[in-house]
């Protein structure tokens, strides 16, 4: 995190572990639950989408790097991320998904192009 502050690197920081504890929250939710405060099937892969690829974008956009690498390495790791929570679901009453698994991947690939498409476009940011 070149150029930043330690304000800046606490504050990117307390804003990586917060995104990844929604997202943990949320795939650990009752089964159900969601179908109780109204969101289908459709709109929760698309959440599933949105929440990685804007995990990823930040992830990426933080590192301030041009390497492909590394936003393959985020994505990689969200996907894991992603693999782990699905495994462990039947443990909080949920049956796992392989179409959550391919959201969560889809989107952290797709934020962590962005991202990349955006440093190349405006050079570091920070």
């Amino acid at each position: 995190m070149a150029d930043m502050t330690p304000h800046m690197v606490t504050g990117s920081r307390v804003l990586v572990t917060s995104m990844v504890l929604a997202i943990v929250v949320a795939s650990l939710m009752p089964e159900g639950f969601a179908s109780v405060i109204g969101i289908t099937t459709a709109m929760e892969n698309v959440g599933h989408v949105f929440a990685y690829g804007a995990l990823a974008f930040v992830v990426v956009v933080l590192q301030q790097r041009y390497e492909p690498a590394s936003a393959a390495v985020v994505v990689a790791l969200l996907t894991l991320m992603g693999l782990g929570l699905e495994w462990i679901q039947p443990m909080f009453d949920r049956m796992p998904d392989w179409i959550d698994v391919l959201s969560n991947a889809l989107g952290a690939a797709l934020g962590a192009l962005v991202a990349n498409l955006l440093l190349r476009g405006i050079g570091p940011v920070g």
